[in-house]
C-alpha cells in the first residue's frame, strides 16, 4: 500500500481444489449411500470391536428388538443374548476361522419377548492382515423356526406312520413265511423219498400250490417296498441270452400243459452283455410271460428282444383272449383286476403289472400294451441299453438233484443250526442230514452261546434272525467274541423280508444270507458254495493277518516338529494370551474325550466311531498348531478308512504320549 494508506496493488495465491472438492463430494456421496443402505436394512447390520462392544448398528434394531440406537451402541453385543455362553464359543470360532455362518441365538426384546435370531459373522482385517473389527448380520427367524418345527413334527408323524406300516408288513411276512417254511421245506424233503406215482402227483400239486402262495406274498411285499421307496436295484453285468434261456426253461412245462408254443427270439443287433439287475428283469419277464400263458390256450406265446435307439425293447405277444380298450386302462393299477366278478376264470393279485411297471421305470424304461379282444395281446417294455465288454460266466439253470449229490466222498460240513421254531429246525436238519452234513441244533441264541468254542467245531452257522430274548444279530456278535479268529461262517436265515435285508445283515456281522421259506436246492447250493471256499478263505485270512503284522516304523523316526509356532503366534497376536489359553483348554478337554472314544471304537471294532473322532481331532490340532498330534492322528485315521487297524495300538500309544506332553507343557507355549 502507499504511504498515505491507499491501495496500490493486490497480491494473492490461487490454489486448484477441484480434485479435493471432488473427492470430498465423492466421500459425502459414499457416506450417504452407505447410510441409506444401513438405514434400509430389513435385517440388523452391526459392527463390534474385538471385545464385542457395538460400534455401529442399523436403525432396524428398533423394529426387531425395541431398543433405540443409543441403548445399543457402546454395549457388549452378547448382553442382549440369552445364551451368552454359546456366543462366546462362536466368537472364538470367528477368531480361529475368520467367520461363523448360520449361528443361532436367542434375543430378549425390550418388552421381554424372546425371539430367535440367526447370525452370520465375519472378521474385518486391516491392510496388514490383522483383525480390527467384527461385522455381522442378524435375522429374526422366530416365525420361520416355528414353521420348521411344525413341518418337522408333521414329517415325524408321517414317518412314524410309514414305519408302523412297514413294521406291520415285515411282521406279517415273518408270520406267514414261518409256517410256509415248514410246508415248502418238508415238500422238498418228501419229494426225495420213494413215492408211488399217485403220491408223487399229490405232492407235486401241493408244491405248485405253495409256490403260487409264495408268489402272492412276494407281490404284496414288493409293492410295499415300492410304496415305501425301499426298492433298490442291484446293477451288475448280465448275459441277456442267459436271462431269456432261464425264462423259457422256467415256463416250458406250463406252456406244454396248456398246449401252447413258447418261442423266444433275440435280434442280432441286441448287445449280449449289459449292465442291469438280472433278478428284477427276470421278474418282469416272468410276470408278463406267465400272464400270456394264463390267458392263452392252444396258441402261441412269443418273446421278442430287439434294439431301438438307446433302449432294449422286450415284447411278449400271445394269441389269447385279448383285452378291451376300456379294460386296458385298469391294467397297471395296484389291486386292479380286469375281471372282478365272482365268476372270473383267472386268478391273481392284480399286483404283478403294477410292480413290473415300477421296476421298469427304475430301469429308466417304459411299459405299455397293444391288444384286440379275441385276437391276442402284446405287452412291451424297454430298459436302458448299457452294453458292457465284461462277459458273464453263465451258470447252468438250476435243476433239482438228489441231496446226496452235493457232498461226495464223505466230506461234508458240520453245521450249527440256530432257530427258535421247531418246525424250521426239523426242515433244515432233514435237508442237511440227507445231504450228508453233520448238524447240531440250538433253539435260542443263549443255547448257541452256551456251546463252548473248544467243545464244538463248526464249519458253518445257520442263524435265524428274529428270535426272542437274544436275536440272531446279537447272538452272532457274542459268538464272534467267544470264538475269535476261529469263528465259523455265519449265514443269516430269515423270514423277515423287508428293507434290503441282505445288505443290512452283512453290515451287522453276517457272512451270507438265505431267505425263508428255505428251498432245499438253494440251501444246499449255498452250504456247498461256502464249504468249498472255506479252505481258500482260511489261507487268505492267514496271509492277510501275517501281512498286517508288518509295522510301519517310518512314523517313529520321522522328524516332525511338535508345534508350528507361526500358527500359534498368529493366534496369540489376534486374540491375546488369555483367549489363546481358553482355546488350548477347550482343545485339551475335547481331545481327551475323543481319544477315549477312539480307544472304545478300537475295542468294539467300530471303524465309523474311530474315523469320526480322529477326523475332528486331526482338524482341531492342526488349526492351533499342534503338528505332531495332527500327523499321528492322520497316520491312524487314513488306514482306518480302509478298515486297516494293524498299527493302531503302537501309533495310538505314541499319540497318547504326545498328548500328555502337550498337557504338561501347554502353559510354556503361551510365553514363547
Amino acid at each position: 500500500s502507499a504511504t498515505d494508506g491507499s491501495i496500490e496493488e493486490v497480491c494473492g495465491i490461487a490454489r486448484n481444489i477441484t480434485d479435493k472438492r471432488g473427492a470430498l463430494v465423492s466421500i459425502q456421496k459414499s457416506e450417504e449411500k452407505f447410510r441409506n443402505i444401513i438405514e434400509s436394512f430389513i435385517d440388523i447390520y452391526y459392527r463390534t470391536d474385538l471385545n464385542g462392544v457395538v460400534t455401529m448398528i442399523s436403525p432396524s434394531v428398533k423394529t426387531h428388538t425395541g431398543y433405540d440406537l443409543t441403548e445399543v451402541l457402546g454395549k457388549k453385543v452378547d448382553q442382549f443374548f440369552v445364551d451368552a455362553t454359546g456366543s462366546s464359543q462362536n466368537i472364538k470360532s470367528v477368531l480361529k476361522d475368520g467367520n461363523v455362518t448360520n449361528f443361532e441365538v436367542n434375543v430378549r426384546r425390550k418388552d421381554k419377548e424372546l425371539r430367535q435370531f440367526m447370525l452370520n459373522i465375519r472378521m474385518i482385517r486391516n491392510d496388514r492382515g490383522l483383525p480390527v473389527e467384527i461385522e455381522g448380520i442378524a435375522r429374526d427367524i422366530t416365525e420361520l423356526r416355528t414353521y420348521a418345527e411344525e413341518l418337522k413334527h408333521a414329517k415325524e408323524g408321517a414317518e412314524q406312520s410309514l414305519k408302523i406300516k412297514e413294521q406291520f408288513l415285515a411282521n406279517m411276512s415273518h408270520e406267514i413265511r414261518t409256517p410256509m417254511n415248514g410246508i415248502i421245506g418238508m415238500i422238498d424233503v418228501l419229494i426225495q423219498t420213494p413215492l408211488a406215482a399217485e403220491q408223487k402227483d399229490y405232492v407235486e400239486t401241493i408244491k405248485k400250490s405253495s409256490e403260487t402262495l409264495l408268489i402272492i406274498l412276494n407281490d404284496i411285499l414288493d409293492l410295499s417296498k415300492i410304496e415305501a421307496g425301499k426298492m433298490e436295484l442291484s446293477i451288475n453285468p448280465m448275459d441277456l441270452h442267459d436271462v431269456i434261456g432261464r425264462l423259457t426253461a422256467l415256463f416250458k412245462q406250463r406252456a406244454i400243459d396248456k398246449n401252447n408254443e413258447l418261442v423266444a427270439t433275440i435280434h442280432p443287433e441286441v448287445p449280449r452283455y449289459i449292465l442291469g439287475d438280472q433278478t428284477r428283469l427276470l421278474q418282469i419277464l416272468s410276470n408278463l410271460t406267465s400272464n400270456a400263458l394264463k390267458f392263452t390256450e392252444n396258441g402261441k406265446v412269443r418273446v421278442i428282444v430287439s434294439h431301438v435307439e438307446n433302449e432294449i425293447l422286450f415284447e411278449i405277444s400271445d394269441s389269447g383272449i385279448g383285452i378291451s380298450e376300456e379294460n386296458q386302462k385298469l391294467l397297471f393299477n395296484a389291486f386292479q383286476q380286469v375281471d372282478n366278478s365272482t365268476k372270473k376264470s383267472f386268478g391273481g393279485t392284480g399286483l404283478g403289472l403294477a410292480i413290473s411297471k415300477e421296476l421298469c421305470r427304475q430301469m429308466n424304461g417304459r411299459m405299455g400294451v397293444r391288444s384286440t379282444p379275441n385276437e391276442g395281446s402284446t405287452f412291451w417294455f424297454t430298459i436302458q441299453s448299457n452294453p458292457t465288454t465284461e462277459q458273464v460266466s453263465t451258470a447252468a439253470i438250476d435243476e433239482e438233484k438228489p441231496f446226496s449229490a452235493y457232498f461226495q466222498n464223505g466230506i461234508a460240513p458240520t453245521i450249527l443250526l440256530v432257530d427258535d421254531n421247531a418246525i424250521n429246525r426239523k426242515v433244515a436238519s432233514e435237508i442237511l442230514l440227507k445231504a450228508g452234513c453233520s448238524v447240531i441244533t440250538a433253539s435260542s441264541g443263549s443255547e448257541a452261546v452256551a456251546l463252548k468254542p473248544d467243545n464244538s467245531k463248526f464249519d458253518i452257522i445257520l442263524m435265524d434272525i428274529q428270535m426272542p430274548e437274544m436275536d440272531g444279530l446279537e447272538t452272532t456278535k457274542v459268538l464272534r467274541a467267544n470264538h475269535g479268529e476261529s469263528m465259523p461262517i455265519v449265514v443269516a436265515m430269515t423270514a423277515y423280508s423287508m428293507q434290503n435285508d441282505k445288505e443290512r445283515f452283512l453290515k451287522n456281522g453276517m457272512d451270507s444270507y438265505i431267505p425263508k421259506p428255505i428251498r432245499a436246492t438253494l440251501l444246499l447250493q449255498k452250504v456247498h458254495e461256502l464249504f468249498s471256499s472255506l479252505n481258500k478263505k482260511t489261507q487268505n485270512s492267514v496271509s492277510k493277518k501275517t501281512e498286517n503284522l508288518l509295522v510301519d516304523e517310518q512314523i517313529i523316526t520321522e522328524e516332525i516338529p511338535r508345534f508350528d509356532f507361526e500358527v500359534i503366534n498368529s493366534l496369540k497376536e489376534m486374540v491375546g494370551v488369555e483367549m489363546l489359553k481358553t482355546v488350548f483348554d477347550d482343545f485339551e478337554t475335547e481331545a481327551r474325550e475323543q481319544l477315549e472314544n477312539t480307544l472304545t471304537g478300537f475295542k468294539n471294532k467300530d471303524l465309523k466311531l474311530i474315523q469320526q473322532e480322529l477326523h475332528t481331532l486331526k482338524g482341531n490340532s492342526g488349526t492351533i498348531g499342534l503338528m505332531l498330534i495332527h500327523e499321528l492322528t492322520r497316520k491312524i485315521e487314513e488306514p482306518a478308512k480302509k478298515g486297516d487297524l494293524s498299527n493302531f495300538e503302537q501309533l495310538y500309544q505314541l499319540l497318547i504320549e504326545e498328548f500328555g506332553y502337550f498337557t504338561e507343557n501347554k502353559a510354556k507355549i503361551y510365553a514363547i
